[in-house]
């Protein structure tokens, strides 16, 4: 594993206060139910930092502002459908084939995507008018880099795609899926994320050139890494949605189907991490030696960026390793890093929850 030369939270919380308060009453359109709470609110604003470090790694220095604020909505938007799509009331889980709910989910997406790539509403949808506002700025960062703009919204459409492919495998019995399938929807799921997100720096014209497709599996690979770090620590509440196909959830079955099955009949959180950890579930969820360098060193041109898909790495597997449920200690030598960062997280958490972001996150929708 690399250690992380940088304590990014300074830079997270700077980058989330800003674009959340700059941007509070388009999101509070989008999301008029507020299904996406405060706190996940302010750290998608805080991630349009991955297309602002992009962007930096790429020689621009006239339109950085420009490039967060595109990215905070890019992820705020996917938030704001995934609170939908992952919901068990939504995709119905067994109730549904994956026919049914991949077309389902991809039905639910189509205006947001649709309006990103016209910059028109798709419909009189907030989600759809945050869309299209976005599919506008893209257009506006771009200039005439059309090439660059068609391989963003390629790679955007990529993630929608995505999307409904993976809420109709994490939705279905581990019965029904090879392990192989989970292993691919889990490495995309991320990788498409982190990859959209970022490429949002090479759209101006002062950014050197686009990413590559080496980048490309760059991002993916590290996708890999951090999803299933994000798997573990949400392993109670994706069952609770009905993603019961979750990686760790597949490798368990594949382990011992009886345990599995209980899990999914129980839901009780503590059982769950225990046979997690019992069955070293979370172990197999870690990378091996020298794989996170390897993933750095496939995105080395871009500057500090794997240094801060790094951190997001760590951050995660940290949130599972200090879950209520979690036993594991740091005599664990798979974990035991996450644990020597814990003062840098801990401090990142303290920070945001100071900050006042109910004030910050407050607006009189049409005020």
């Amino acid at each position: 594993m690399i250690q992380s030369p940088r304590l990014w939270h300074n830079e997270l919380i700077e980058s989330g206060s800003h674009f959340l308060r700059e941007l509070r009453s388009v999101i509070a359109l989008a999301d008029p139910q507020s299904l996406v709470k405060a706190k996940p609110k302010f750290l998608c604003c805080a991630l349009g930092l991955l297309g602002q470090v992009t962007y930096d790694a790429l020689g621009g220095t006239e339109r950085r502002d420009e490039v967060g604020r595109a990215g905070a909505q890019l992820s705020i938007l996917t938030k704001i459908d995934d609170q939908v799509i992952d919901d068990l009331t939504f995709h119905k889980g067994s109730a549904l084939s994956f026919e049914e709910a991949r077309e389902k989910t991809k039905d639910y997406l189509a205006p947001t995507l649709q309006s990103i790539k016209t910059g028109i509403p798709a419909n009189e949808e907030g989600r759809s008018v945050l869309g299209a506002r976005l599919g506008q700025e893209l257009k506006v960062l771009a200039g005439g880099q059309h090439s660059r703009l068609n391989q963003v919204i390629d790679w955007i459409e990529d993630g929608w795609t995505i999307q409904t492919q993976a809420v109709a495998t994490l939705s279905r019995h581990s019965a029904e899926l090879s392990l192989e399938a989970v292993e691919k929807v889990t490495r995309d799921i991320s990788g498409a994320w982190l990859l959209m997100i970022s490429a949002l720096g090479s759209l101006p014209q002062d950014a050197g050139r686009s990413l590559t497709a080496a980048e490309r599996e760059g991002f993916y690979n590290f996708g890999w890494h951090i999803q299933r770090a994000d798997a573990l620590a949400d392993m109670a509440k994706d069952l609770t949605d009905g993603l019961i196909s979750s990686y760790p959830d597949r490798l368990l079955y594949s382990i011992d189907n009886g345990q599995y099955e209980r899990c999914i009949q129980e839901q009780d959180p503590k059982f769950i991490y225990q046979v997690c950890q019992a069955r070293e579930i979370d172990k197999m969820c870690m990378p091996r030696a020298g794989e996170l360098t390897q993933c750095a060193e496939q995105l080395s041109a871009l500057g500090a960026l794997p240094d801060l898909l790094n951190w997001i790495h760590g951050f995660l597997t940290w949130r599972y390793i200090v879950h209520p449920q979690s036993r594991r200690s740091e005599d664990s030598v798979e974990f035991k890093e996450y644990f020597a960062r814990s003062r840098q997280y801990r401090s990142y958490v303290a920070q945001v929850s100071q900050l006042e972001l109910n004030r910050l996150d407050s607006i009189v929708v049409g005020q």
